[in-house]
Order: structure tokens, then sequence, then C-alpha cells
């Protein structure tokens, strides 16, 4: 089987158990791109709807398979077999000067951060 990277990069925004093709399924949507489905009877899928239920807001990289010699038969169709997150070093706050990973606020796309409160302070 050949690893197939279908999302390079994108913020999970949905997991959730439904039907696609008759078939239980983990259901990932995201911002940008189409949802991705994986047979939720597959060994491993109930580790990987935990972990993705934890990457939801972030942004992720996805992955499907392919048969050798076979491309596109399952990456081309919705499927996937891994959600992996993209770790983005973010810095210090542009307000504060504070590291942590609490900087969620970016007017940039993303070259600088801040703290949600430091940019709307209550």
């Amino acid at each position: 089987m050949a690893e197939v990277e279908v999302i390079n990069s994108d913020i999970l925004t949905e997991v959730s158990k439904e039907s696609f093709g008759g078939v239980s399924c983990i259901k990932l949507s995201f911002e940008k791109n189409e949802p991705r489905f994986m047979d939720f009877q597959l060994n491993g899928s109930k580790k990987k709807y935990e972990m993705a239920l934890n990457l939801i807001g972030e942004i992720v990289k996805v992955f499907a398979w392919d048969p050798d010699g076979e491309p596109g038969k399952w990456s081309s169709r919705s499927w996937f077999m891994d959600v992996i997150p993209i770790t983005i070093m973010k810095g210090s706050c542009k307000v504060c000067g504070v590291t942590d990973d609490l900087l969620t606020y970016s007017e940039d796309f993303g070259k600088s951060w801040m703290h949600y409160d430091c940019k709307f302070p209550s």
C-alpha cells in the first residue's frame, strides 16, 4: 500500500460518526477541504476517532492509502487513513511578550500571535 497525502494543511472543524456509502464511518470535516471518511470497523479506528476529537480546531495533515499499482483507488474517493497535527511555533505574544500555549489570535495570517485577552481586554 502506498501512503498518499490528501490534505497538506487545513483546520479540522468537526469529527463525527456517520454513514458513508452504507458503511459506519468516522467523518472529518475541514475549513477548506471536502470531508474525509474512515471505516469505523477498521483496526485502530476507535483510537483514531478519539485522537481526532482532540485535534478539532488544529491545523492537520491527512493521509490516505492506495494499493501499489492503483494510484487514486481510495485517496480519490474521500477516504482517509491517518490525521496528524502540524506543529506551529507561534513564539511569544506581540502584546505582553509571554510565550505559552494560549496564543490564539493573529492579524497577519500567522506571522505573529497574541493572546485573545491581550487583543480584546475585558
